[in-house]
């Protein structure tokens, strides 16, 4: 059955039953409908066995020209599959972790920086990993003023203050220097300084 126009459309009227949704396209029984109202086109399958499948021999697109384009699963998980290719993000658009803002959030800056963007009043936590290794083509950069702690009660810890020092921390035992060869320098491009050794508590 074709049901074509010359010119104009096909119109279900907004007027179902004094509802304000349009009459419903209904396709095999009563769970897979089709009907549209003032707040857009509503696409339905009740069905518990059944699937909802957009299938497009090209491209598929869902676009939002004004608003958000919600993704909702009331029961389960929003699975983004792919045969083949990948699943991208836009460069400096940000892949968000929460419903507000833009802290808790992943994206790449418009020089190719790939960036993991936190919050000044959480952490960022590495969990379950056997391993973590940092691969760096170059430079592995911690700030001036970081510490970078080596135990969980953060008392012993490195630390390059603002004042160009260096220290290497160990409140609770013993630092331990294990190596074939020890050398310890006290000058730079030949310029002699001096080594202090303390043993003070103070």
């Amino acid at each position: 059955v074709y049901v074509t126009t010359t010119s104009g459309n096909l119109v279900l009227s907004n007027n179902n039953n004094n509802t304000g949704s349009s009459a419903s396209l209904q396709l095999g029984d009563q769970s897979q409908i089709i009907y549209g109202n003032t707040s857009g086109i509503n696409i339905i399958s009740n069905n518990f066995e059944s699937l909802l499948t957009l299938t497009a021999y090209s491209n598929a697109n869902l676009t939002s020209s004004f608003g958000n384009l919600n993704l909702s699963s009331y029961s389960g998980d929003i699975n983004l599959y792919t045969t083949q290719g990948n699943v991208r993000v836009s460069p400096q658009k940000y892949l968000v972790f929460g419903i507000s803002g833009t802290t808790n959030s992943i994206r790449s800056d418009s020089t190719g920086n790939l960036i993991l963007n936190g919050s000044s009043s959480n952490a960022i936590n590495l969990k379950n990993i056997s391993d973590i290794n940092l691969e760096a083509k170059s430079n592995v950069n911690i700030s001036s003023g970081t510490f970078l702690n080596l135990s969980s009660d953060k008392s012993r810890y490195i630390i390059a203050d603002t004042t160009s020092n260096l220290s290497i921390v160990n409140n609770v035992g013993d630092l331990n220097l294990n190596s074939k060869n020890t050398f310890i320098s006290n000058s730079l491009g030949g310029t002699l300084g001096t080594l202090n050794i303390l043993n003070s508590e103070n």
